[in-house]
């Protein structure tokens, strides 16, 4: 499980992104790597990253879900079966 706080994040580079697309999801996923939370505020631009990165995410097999408050995403993460 893992649960990120994008909330006070500024825009990420396209470079960055891809990264995490290409090398950091798929071997999370090996790694075993099965469900992500991610915090996220209103940013119109953070949430067209967020999607693609959430795409991306469960293309590998991994649940990933975006939410509006820290404590609503750890309830998600510890609602899931592992």
């Amino acid at each position: 499980m893992f649960l990120s706080d994008t909330s006070m994040q500024g825009l990420i580079s396209p470079e960055d992104r891809l990264w995490l697309e290409q090398e950091m999801i798929p071997k999370a996923v090996v790694a075993g790597l099965k469900y992500s939370a991610t915090i996220l505020n209103p940013d119109a631009f953070k949430k067209y990253y967020l999607k693609k990165i959430k795409s991306k995410s469960e293309e590998s097999g991994m649940k990933f879900r975006i939410f509006g408050d820290r404590e609503e995403g750890r309830k998600w993460l510890l609602s899931q079966k592992i």
